[in-house]
This record gives C-alpha cells, structure tokens and sequence, in this order.
C-alpha cells in the first residue's frame, strides 16, 4: 500500500458504492421481513382472540343459563339468546368483543360499554383470519359441540317456564316450573361431558396454532436474523472501505505535501541561485559602469585641463597686457569676463558628469595648482 494508483481509488469506490446500495437493498429486506414478523404474531394473536372468544361464548352461556335457572329474571335468557345470534352472525357484533362485555350488563338497565358493529360470524372471522384447514375442522367441530350444548342449556330455561319437549322435539308440552329438574340437567355429568366435548377441540386447536404460528415465527425471525447478520457484515465490510480510503487519501495528501515541498525548495534553491547570479552580474555591470565613468571622467577632465590652461593662459596674458598698459579698455574687459563665463560653465558642465563638488573638480584639473 505505498503507491495508491487512481485505479484503486476508483476500484476502492466502486466498491463502495456497491456496498451501500446492497446495504440499501438489505434496509428495505429487513424492513420487509419485520412487517411479516409483525403481520405473523398479529395473525398469531387475533387466532388465538377468536379461539378464545368461542371458548368464552361458551363459559357465558353456561353462566348466563345458570342464572337464568336461578333467578328466573328474563334479562338472563334474553342476553343468552344474543351471545348465540351474536356468535351464529345473527346480530351485530360489538367491537373490542374480546374485551370484557357481559360482565358489564349483569345489572338491569346497564349501558353496554362498547358500540356495536357489523354482523359476522365466528365461523366467518376464524376464515378470514387464515386459518388451516385441520383448524377450522376443529373449530367447526367445537361449535357444533356446543350448539348441542345448547340443546340441554334449553331444556333447562324451558323447564322454568314449565315447557317440555314432545315427540317432535317442540316445546309444546306445559306443567309445573320445574326449578330442580333445571339445576340438574346444568349440573349433570352429561352437561359436563358435552361441555368437555366443546373444550377438546378447543384445546386441540390451541396446540395445532401454537405449533404453526410458533413456526412461521420462528422462520421468520431466521431470515430476519441471516438478513441482520449480512446487513452487519456489509456495515462491517463498508467501514473497512471507508478507512481504506481515508488511510490512502491521507498518505496521498501526505505525499503530495511532501512533492510539493521538494518542489518549493528545489525552486527556491534555484531561485537563491540564480539571485546570487544576478548579484554578482549586477555587482559587475555596476563596476563596469564606475569604470566606464571613471574613463569617461579622466578624459574630460584632460580635456578640461587643456581647456582651462588655455583660458588661464589667455587670462595670464590679458592679465600681463593690463598691467603693462594699466588700465583694462572695455574689449579686453568683455574678453576678460567671456574668459571666466566659459571657465564657470566648465566647471558646472563637470560636476554634472561625475557628482563632485566644484572644489574637487579643480582640484582634480589642478591637483597641485588651485589658483
């Protein structure tokens, strides 16, 4: 891992990218496996409501004819005549049904604590709820176990009203209330075998449900459990891609600093170089050049020399005229004073050539004779 190519970094990336969009993929898989989790423990449970509201549609019949038996108050077998069209879909079916509901309304003029619903059977519901087949036979058959159930919880409210059953199986015969005759046909052994009968079955379906909704748990909870593990080990896999790209991008920054900074330095090495060249040559350019002044300089001074040897000679000799004659006429005068204009502008021309003072000029054109 010295040298990280662009092909890696792009092979690095695509992988990466396949990474998370697989990790996208499993999300939504996940995601899809826990609502059937979910849409499997909610079939499990609303089958096991339905179960137990034909096992309990039961316990209140039992329990209103009783009373009924015992009180003789109508209300009793008027409620128990609602709890069979109720489970047969003959009358509307209050909502939460498997909540408490007959144990508020064991009072007169009580108010029932729910509204009521759409008629539906029990039968129906245990249908739509997906039930197998070897369970709903064994619904069926725990209905119709208690549908003749009924048949002896009849007899008994019949018996109160002093109604028997003739030959044909109608209640048409009349006589005394029979109170005890009642108790017993509710207490008899043939009441509890036929109310074993309904339990059997009951009992039977809750062991085939358990089994089969315990397996579509538990196979649901297996792909849900494989699909976390990959999503964990593509997660896993992702961060080490992640690192992977940082640790080169990093040591690709680095190594880059670290070229540029060669680059800086050999530049400025060069750049001091080529400085010091240009200082040297600049150094000799400026030594040429005092040189090349300085020659220039020497041979105008000579030239001014011989210039002002002229002058001073000429200025000697009118100077020599003067006195002689002793006295200055106006032409040698103005010839005089042209002879000291053209010495001062000598010597100013000078000292625009070379930055001397006028002293050192004369003192360079007369080194020995300032005068």
């Amino acid at each position: 891992m010295k040298n990280f190519s662009p092909k890696f970094y792009l092979t690095t990336l695509t992988l990466l990218l396949g990474l998370v969009l697989f990790s996208v993929y499993l999300f939504r898989s996940i995601y899809i496996q826990q609502q059937e989790l979910i849409n499997v423990e909610e079939n499990r449970y609303n089958s096991y409501l339905l179960t137990t509201q034909l096992r309990r549609s039961s316990d209140e019949l039992t329990r209103l004819v009783r009373t009924y038996v015992a009180t003789g108050n109508p209300m009793f077998e008027k409620q128990f005549l609602e709890v069979l069209a109720i489970r047969n879909g003959e009358a509307p079916l209050p909502v939460h049904y498997d909540r408490v509901y007959w144990d508020f309304l064991a009072i007169e003029k009580s108010t029932p604590p729910y509204t009521l619903g759409e008629p539906a059977s029990l039968l129906s519901l245990m249908e739509s709820a997906g039930f197998t087949e070897d369970e709903f036979l064994l619904m069926e058959k725990a209905q119709e176990n208690s549908d003749s159930l009924v048949y002896l919880e009849k007899i008994a409210m019949n018996a109160i009203k002093g109604k028997y059953l003739d030959e044909n199986g109608e209640y048409s015969v009349t006589g005394i209330p029979d109170q005890r005759m009642a108790i017993d046909i509710l207490h008899s052994n043939e009441y509890h075998n036929a109310k074993i009968s309904i339990m059997e079955p009951i009992n039977q379906f809750y062991e085939t449900l358990d089994q089969r909704t315990k397996a579509q748990v538990d196979h649901a909870a297996k792909q849900l459990n494989f699909t976390l593990n990959i999503q964990i080990f593509i997660f896993t896999l992702t961060v080490i891609a992640i690192l992977l790209l940082m640790i080169s991008a990093k040591r690709y920054h680095k190594k880059m600093v670290l070229r540029l900074n060669q680059r800086v330095n050999e530049r400025t090495d060069e750049l001091n170089i080529s400085n010091r060249d240009l200082k040297k040559a600049l150094a000799e350019i400026k030594a040429l050049k005092e040189k090349e002044k300085r020659i220039i300089f020497d041979a105008t001074v000579r030239s001014a020399q011989h210039i002002l040897n002229n002058l001073l000679n000429q200025m000697q000799y009118f100077k020599m005229v003067a006195d002689e004659t002793n006295a200055f006429d106006d032409e040698v005068n103005e010839i005089y004073k042209n002879t000291i204009e053209e010495g001062k502008e000598l010597v100013i021309k000078l000292c625009s050539v070379e930055e001397l003072t006028e002293e050192n000029i004369i003192g360079s054109v007369y080194p020995k004779n300032g005068k």
